[in-house]
């Protein structure tokens, strides 16, 4: 069976300190549920993680808020 690939989207606005990461592009208004991931570290407001889905409740992408107390990489620093 094949792997499914995708074209993988990511930014980073280092003044806002927030990452997106899309498995595709994502039409405005096409999230349409948004899941905020409860984890040891994350206090919701600063720092998240949150999954957007669009109708059909696949995941369309990962908001990354307060990404460089998040991600371990030498390349995003504030």
């Amino acid at each position: 069976m094949p792997r499914p690939s995708f074209d993988l989207d990511s930014r980073y606005d280092h003044e806002s300190d927030a990452g997106y990461v899309a498995f595709d592009r994502v039409a405005a208004g096409e999230a349409v549920r948004q899941v905020v991931v409860d984890a040891p570290g994350l206090d919701g407001l600063n720092r998240a993680v949150i999954l957007d889905f669009d109708a059909q409740d696949r995941l369309l992408g990962i908001e990354l808020l307060g990404v460089s107390e998040l991600v371990a990489s030498p390349r995003i620093s504030q």
